[in-house]
Parts: structure tokens; C-alpha cells; sequence
């Protein structure tokens, strides 16, 4: 039931905006919740300042099927790079863990509970942990990792929003898309920005094969050539 929840796919929808927003995970979704917060959200100005409340935040969702008929409302998704994603993942929840002391997270230690086998680790390598995900199928990937187009409706091949902004330009494509729909004004705001966003490493024809498999589809949906080839 936990696992048909996370998956479950119910857009964000601000009313007072008329948007709906697909939040994907590892893209930029604090960003966006923390411009909501401050201009269409009430919230304490104690939980504002506090980055870890952008998430477990009371945000008004909506099923993907009755957000598609609201009328005059636009809708939105930020992708990323699925190369520069899954190497921010791996920076995020498997480095940091490590640098900071702190055991595997949770969520990827239930992987190595489940298999049987060490498929996370706090130890491994961008190598390892690209060939353990491309291992993990999306329907039971950790939401840090499954696949970018299953958190937006996809209709006949084609990703079914009104605008798809790329992480690579987010501030100035969010300015447009705000100035064009008469909304407060969007500054500067990527929270929570990895320190590994500018220094994607040299890898192995072998792994970057690896990545643009299982990411194949994130690829050709949301517009990214593949860049290994």
C-alpha cells in the first residue's frame, strides 16, 4: 500500500495560480515548493526557513485524471539531464552518507534486505551504483531513482504538459513562465543544489551505456540527446 501511494501519480495544483505542477524527485522540486510556499501557501515563517519542511509541507494534489480537466489552469514539469541526475542521486545518498558518518540510508539498505546481496553500500563506486539501479526495474525503484517520465502523464508518446522546463535553465525559463502568466516574480532559488551538478565525471563507454539504457525513455521524452554516443 506504502509503495501504490509513492507511485500513485497526483500532480501538485495551485489554485490561486491556476498551475499544476508534476514534482519529480532530485529536480529542482524544493526550488519550486519553496516559491509556493512564499507567494501561495500559508506556512509559519519558522517552517519557511526550514528546508526540511519544503517537503512534508501540506501541498494541495489532485489526481493526474481530474488535473487534466481543469480548464485555464497550466501545467508544468522540470526534467534534468537522466546522466546528471543519477550521478546527483549517488552524490546525495551514497557520498554524503559516507562523509558524514552516517550508515546507508534506508531506503537503499531495503534493496540489500530484499535481494539477499550488497546492492548499496556507503563505499561504492558512481560504477557500482549505476550497474545496482540499472539492475532495479522502475516499478520497484526508490523515488530518487525511478524514471522522470513516470511522474508525468505521458499520452501517445509525447509528455502531456503545457511547458517542459530543463533543470539547465530553470531560473530563466521559470521567470518567463511566471512573467507570461502574471505570477509574483521568480528570483534565484535552486535549494538543496548538489555539489556534483557541474562536475559530472569521466566514465566508461560501458557504464555510460548502462545509464542510457535504463534511462532510455527519460531520454527521448523529455527532449535529451544521448550524449555518449
Amino acid at each position: 500500500m506504502k509503495w501504490r501511494k509513492a507511485t500513485r501519480l497526483t500532480p501538485v495544483v495551485i489554485e490561486n495560480m491556476k498551475v499544476v505542477y508534476y514534482p519529480i524527485p532530485k529536480i529542482a522540486s524544493s526550488s519550486v515548493k519553496s516559491y509556493f510556499l512564499e507567494h501561495a501557501i500559508k506556512i509559519s515563517n519558522k517552517n519557511k526557513q526550514s528546508l526540511g519542511r519544503i517537503h512534508y509541507s501540506h501541498y494541495p494534489t489532485m489526481p493526474v485524471s481530474k488535473a487534466r480537466r481543469l480548464a485555464g489552469y497550466t501545467s508544468f514539469v522540470v526534467v534534468r539531464n537522466p546522466a546528471h541526475r543519477i550521478w546527483s542521486c549517488y552524490q546525495d545518498k551514497i557520498v554524503r552518507y559516507k562523509e558524514t558518518g552516517e550508515p546507508l540510508r534506508s531506503a537503499f539498505d531495503r534493496y540489500n534486505i530484499i535481494f539477499g546481496k550488497n546492492f548499496f553500500d556507503v563505499d561504492m563506486s558512481f560504477e557500482k551504483f549505476v550497474s545496482s539501479v540499472a539492475k532495479i526495474p522502475d516499478w520497484a525503484s526508490d523515488q530518487h531513482f525511478r524514471s522522470q517520465y513516470k511522474y508525468v502523464y505521458v499520452h501517445k508518446n509525447k509528455v502531456s504538459v503545457d511547458r517542459i522546463i530543463r533543470l539547465e535553465n530553470l531560473d530563466l525559463d521559470m521567470r518567463k513562465l511566471t512573467n507570461q502568466l502574471g505570477l509574483p516574480q521568480w528570483d534565484s532559488r535552486l535549494l538543496n543544489e548538489s555539489k556534483a551538478r557541474n562536475n559530472f565525471p569521466d566514465i566508461s563507454p560501458e557504464i555510460a551505456e548502462k545509464i542510457y539504457k535504463r534511462y532510455r525513455l527519460d531520454y527521448e521524452l523529455c527532449g535529451y540527446a544521448h550524449e555518449f554516443k
